[in-house]
């Protein structure tokens, strides 16, 4: 993997040569001198000096290209995220970003949104050698008035003279906030995929007997959570093991975040691993949370957990979450995840979600075909399946819903519990007076 020795002046001396140490193991590294390795085995194959040398000029130090040795440096590198309710005040108010010149020559710079919410400060100017100067980014007066919505815009920073360094910064504006489009509150099973020891139910408050707290002895809200492990601890020496959500329908959302409670017992990173992953094409996953490296988390209490998924959800039509436990080293071992009243929020126009939804289609018996449904105010729904002739052959859901979206699973078995034959099906979803129909296929 490399693994460079760096001296105090940052000049590499030394690397990573050999040895058993891995992620999870205490065994050995070992690492060898450039003095050393420079003339190796005295084989271009097996020295340095061929590569880092190759036409012997003997020098003994080299300097690394610097990418911001001249030209406009801009600091920080992070962009501007402000939130604030509808009329402002939003938090945080301005941005700092200071200018650098690092050409051996004056230079004059300018700074511009596209947006009339932002509004800078020192906008314009000259830089002498040397000469930094610190411009605000701040949110202006337009912004009061601005509806319940995410807002993004860009603010570039432009070195006039030879264009040198110019950069731009994102700037986002989070007014209000967003509506729950997704909410599972776990009274029911939403039958997510899960591997290893994930499970759907009650916590049984065991565990924890030797590093931090137990698991709970219920949900947050309710009785149920999802959990590695409901009675007990992980394991040692486990691989990675994942709970998925079915997918869930972002497009026409921005700013789409992800919200839970959570009870969670995990030893430190550079051990044993807690993740929040988002894909939306449900094979390349990215992690949005891990567990810190610097401390164990020993669970005894509820967490509520707010992770922005934007960079991978906003405007996708397919978006799924995973949680999962491990990898995990061969000693200490805790509680694990418990979750509960999981919410995924986004602004947009909620007008432009489907109504309806139903998937996989076709589907077995086996894994089941989910049909989620979407609620623009709190009222009533209902859900049933009809084969072909129009007869009805079981309910799924009827009663009073959350505005927001919901949905409910179907495993091809009747009123009665009964598996019914393959073939094709009709679901009819009513909401407020409206109904949807469409067809699925089961597959024996």
């Amino acid at each position: 993997s490399g693994s460079p020795l760096f001296d105090q002046n940052h000049f590499v001396v030394g690397q990573l040569h050999g040895g058993q140490a891995a992620c999870y193991n205490d065994l050995p590294d070992w690492y060898g001198r450039f003095s050393v390795s420079w003339q190796g085995g005295g084989t271009p194959e097996t020295r340095l000096s061929d590569w880092l040398d190759p036409d012997l000029t003997g020098a003994m130090t080299l300097e690394l290209f610097d990418p911001y040795g001249s030209g406009l440096q801009v600091t920080p590198f992070e962009d501007f995220v402000a939130h604030g309710d509808p009329g402002g005040p939003f938090t945080p108010s301005s941005q700092i970003y200071t200018l650098e010149n690092n050409n051996d020559t004056p230079l004059d710079y300018e700074v511009s949104a596209d947006v009339s919410w932002l509004v800078i400060s020192d906008a314009s100017g000259s830089l002498a050698a040397g000469e930094t100067r610190e411009v605000t980014v701040a949110i202006a007066a337009a912004a009061d008035s601005l509806d319940l919505a995410y807002y993004e815009g860009l603010v570039r920073f432009t070195n006039l003279s030879d264009g040198e360094g110019d950069t731009s910064r994102d700037a986002v504006l989070r007014v209000g906030d967003a509506p729950v489009v997704y909410s599972y509150a776990f009274d029911d099973d939403p039958h997510w995929q899960s591997t290893g020891a994930w499970t759907f139910g009650i916590p049984q408050g065991q565990g924890g007997s030797e590093n931090g707290a137990p698991d709970p002895t219920s949900g947050y809200t309710g009785a149920n959570v999802y959990g590695y492990n409901l009675a007990g601890d992980y394991e040692n020496q486990m691989s990675p093991e994942h709970l998925t959500t079915t997918p869930l329908y972002c497009a026409g959302l921005q700013g789409v975040t992800l919200q839970f409670w959570r009870w969670l017992g995990v030893e430190r990173a550079q051990y044993d691993h807690a993740t929040v992953s988002v894909s939306n094409d449900g094979s390349t996953y990215v992690d949005v949370w891990v567990n810190p490296a610097g401390e164990n988390l020993n669970g005894g209490e509820w967490v509520l957990q707010t992770v922005d998924i934007s960079a991978v959800a906003d405007g996708q039509s397919t978006v799924y979450l995973r949680w999962t436990m491990g990898p995990t080293d061969p000693s200490e071992v805790y509680c694990g995840w418990n979750i509960d009243d999981v919410e995924i929020r986004g602004y947009g126009r909620l007008e432009s979600l489907p109504t309806v939804q139903a998937f996989p289609n076709p589907f077995s018996a086996a894994d089941g075909t989910q049909i989620a449904f979407f609620l623009r105010e709190a009222g009533p729904a209902q859900v049933n399946i009809y084969d072909l002739r129009g007869y009805l052959v079981t309910t799924l859901a009827d009663g009073g819903f959350a505005a927001g979206g919901h949905s409910v699973h179907w495993y091809g078995t009747d009123n009665d519990g009964r598996s019914v034959a393959g073939g094709v099906y009709l679901y009819r979803v009513v909401i407020g007076g409206h109904d949807t129909t469409g067809k699925l296929t089961l597959v024996h």
